[in-house]
């Protein structure tokens, strides 16, 4: 295993530049399309960060983030962020939430549907699939998806390890 401890640094800084960086471009984009009423794009941007978020934090953990094995067979992750965050949950349970959760400020308002991460990011993939920027799908944007969205990021980049 010396091999890999040595090897570390230069994946860490392989996923930063590749994932890692342009995950968190992506993330900053879509919030601005949120504050913006730019739906379709804070869809896209949202979905597309989470995949480079999962990804990343699947290669630093040593598994693919390009294919994962289904029934003995390799099958390509392509830009399915919904099967990416089901393999990133074993890799660190403790910190990635099961549900969502209402922030304190706004307890008691009535316009927040209560819902497991799993499912927002099933809604994330929905609307934010490459046929959606074409609106074949359409999309139902809720005022509280930019803070899940901001849960399910910080949960994720912290399910990466930060040194061996």
């Amino acid at each position: 295993m010396q091999v890999l401890d040595d090897l570390f640094p230069s994946k860490h800084s392989i996923a930063n530049e590749l994932y890692i960086k342009t995950a968190d471009e992506n993330y900053i984009v879509a919030r601005g399309c949120s504050f913006y009423s730019l739906e379709t794009d804070f869809f896209w941007l949202a979905a597309h960060c989470l995949e480079k978020y999962t990804k990343a934090a699947l290669l630093l953990n040593e598994q693919s983030g390009k294919e994962y094995v289904k029934n003995g067979k390799k099958t390509p992750y392509r830009h399915d962020i919904d099967k990416l965050y089901e393999n990133i949950w074993p890799l660190a349970p403790e910190l990635l939430q099961e549900r969502l959760m209402c922030p304190r400020e706004l307890h008691g308002d009535a316009y927040w549907v209560e819902q497991t991460t799993a499912d927002f990011i099933h809604r994330l993939r929905k609307y934010g699939q490459p046929d959606n920027r074409y609106q074949f799908v359409g999309y139902v944007k809720k005022g509280q998806d930019l803070l899940k969205l901001d849960q399910v990021v910080f949960a994720i980049r912290r399910a990466r390890p930060h040194h061996r």
